[in-house]
């Protein structure tokens, strides 16, 4: 039982990782540059996202970042990205530490579901 509780786990997490890469590809497809101004800060699952605020076709928008990689300055202006039909989010362009975290997930996950599998199936005995 617990073999198909970590398999179960995997495919979760796979589909976690991979849900963020559609969302990344998302943004750098159908993106829409802006300028925005750092308000500062909010906790969210004890990581800080910064809050931009910014004016696009005469709405204001004041939206969290969609990844805490680092932490600029508040006051300051940044280049998001931003969806208008998904207002929820913006995203910066140059987050490489999401680039890392998918990496090691898909990896992560794929192992864990090779060994699960293999261990189900009794292959490698």
């Amino acid at each position: 039982m617990m073999k198909i509780l970590w398999a179960v786990m995997a495919v979760i997490l796979l589909v976690v990782v991979i849900r963020a890469i559609i969302e990344q590809m998302q943004f750098k497809k159908n993106g829409i540059k802006v300028m925005a101004h750092i308000m500062g800060y909010q906790e969210q699952n004890g990581q800080q996202f910064a809050h931009y605020f910014f004016n696009y076709e005469g709405t204001d928008y004041t939206i969290c970042d969609y990844f805490a990689d680092d932490h600029p300055a508040p006051d300051t202006d940044r280049e998001v990205l931003f969806l208008p039909n998904k207002p929820k989010y913006v995203m910066r362009e140059e987050s490489t530490s999401i680039k890392l975290w998918q990496i090691g997930g898909i990896i992560a996950a794929a192992v864990l579901l090779v060994i699960e599998v293999m261990q189900l199936t009794g292959i490698g005995k």
